[in-house]
């Protein structure tokens, strides 16, 4: 709950990395609808932090990748998979 609330209130990028890492205290469900209401230079951040912190995210970060095609192109998106290996 505390995680939520968090990034509900955070607008610094640097205090919403340090809190979306945490997925073992955030429903998949808070996560995506969070990062479908952020610009994509932020869920690209985002994403790649998730990636980069545990592998386990990546169900989230496909989720949050599908809803991001509209914002971003889709070469970007592959290529950050790609980056971590994950085709």
């Amino acid at each position: 709950m505390m995680y939520k609330r968090a990034l509900m209130n955070y607008t610094d990028i640097n205090d919403i990395k340090r809190v979306i890492v945490n997925t073992h205290m955030l429903k998949k469900e808070e996560v995506v609808d969070f990062l479908d209401k952020q610009t994509a230079k932020i869920v690209m951040i985002c994403l790649n932090e998730l990636l980069k912190s545990s592998r386990s995210n990546l169900e989230i970060v496909v989720a949050c990748a599908v809803n991001l095609g509209d914002k971003e192109p889709i070469t970007n998106i592959a290529k950050l998979f790609e980056q971590y290996g994950e085709f």
